[in-house]
């Protein structure tokens, strides 16, 4: 016969069963013959004999319900997730980081992608010739070349017969190519150190997790709070430099191609909610962490 488990006292070794059909069986520990612990709301298979179960088989989960987690939620580990949860702010806004690390940290029609996934997208900016803007060489290059230009025409003032040429329309084209190729370089230069300080991201998830570690084996967690709080908004600032870096015009010209993909780019590509969350939760931890905020739930720090 089929029947769920109604409920068990474990210091009296003795429990209730209710069958299919709603007949009340009751029955004593001896007669289990599961592996796993005697549990209200298990689905049994049992022999009954004069009112009493006998033969109790585990089959499977509750019939008509769900499973007693009674002795789950009164468990040292749930009551202590409990009261970490509750009394203080370091373990529940490290947890919600966390899970910030997977959300959005830019977006865009076509694509979003995670702090985890972000250099997926780095390397499909530097493979495209006209968002690529971190080419310093290219730009140090550019401004070689042009003051190779620039000598070559000083050099050669004086035409046929040692009369004046006049090179100035070509030496102001060369200065304002000069200005454009200096700006390049600038935005060249910031760009890539934009790019080299996303390997900052990776401080978030692993610092989070230590400091949740350090919550739940009771360790003076200060510091590491402050830390995780600190690499948290460190962290939104570099993917919000780096989301500007990739639709900024930086030096290119105004009216180039780059410029005007630069300009669709601007309104299509944004800042994801996962790396406002990261900002703001590292707002939070360091708040915690000096003190002047506290978990509204709890009577202590």
């Amino acid at each position: 016969m089929k029947g769920r488990i109604l409920g068990f006292d474990a210091s009296s070794g003795s429990g209730a069963i209710v069958s299919e059909g709603g007949e009340r069986f009751t029955f004593v520990a001896a007669q289990w013959r599961g592996q796993q612990a005697i549990q209200g709301g298990l689905t049994v298979d049992f022999e009954p004999m004069s009112g009493v179960a006998t033969e109790i088989y585990p089959v499977g989960a509750a019939l008509g319900g769900s499973v007693d987690l009674s002795h789950l939620a009164a468990s040292p580990a749930a009551q202590k997730l409990r009261t970490l949860a509750t009394t203080t702010l370091a373990f529940p806004l490290a947890a919600l980081l966390l899970l910030a690390t997977l959300l959005p940290a830019i977006s865009s029609p076509q694509q979003s992608v995670s702090i985890w996934s972000l250099g997926t997208l780095q390397k499909q900016v530097s493979a495209n010739p006209l968002l690529a803007n971190d080419d310093v060489s290219g730009a140090e290059e550019a401004l070689k070349a042009l003051d190779a230009r620039e000598a070559d025409l000083k050099a050669h003032m004086t035409g046929f017969g040692g009369m004046p040429l006049d090179n100035g329309p070509e030496l102001k084209m060369i200065a304002d190519e000069r200005a454009q190729a200096e700006a390049r370089l600038s935005s060249a230069r910031t760009a890539k150190i934009v790019t080299a300080l996303l390997a900052v991201r990776w401080l978030v998830p692993l610092l989070a997790g230590v400091l949740l570690w350090f919550c739940w084996a009771g360790k003076p967690a200060k510091a590491m709070t402050l830390a995780t709080g600190g690499a948290a908004i460190l962290t939104a600032i570099i993917v919000h430099a780096y989301r500007q870096s990739i639709v900024g015009l930086g030096g290119v010209d105004e009216n180039s191609i780059g410029a005007m993909l630069s300009a669709n780019l601007e309104a299509a590509i944004s800042v994801g909610m996962g790396t406002w969350l990261i900002g703001l939760i590292g707002l939070g931890l360091l708040l915690a962490g000096l003190g002047i905020i506290r978990n509204p739930l709890g009577t202590r720090a």
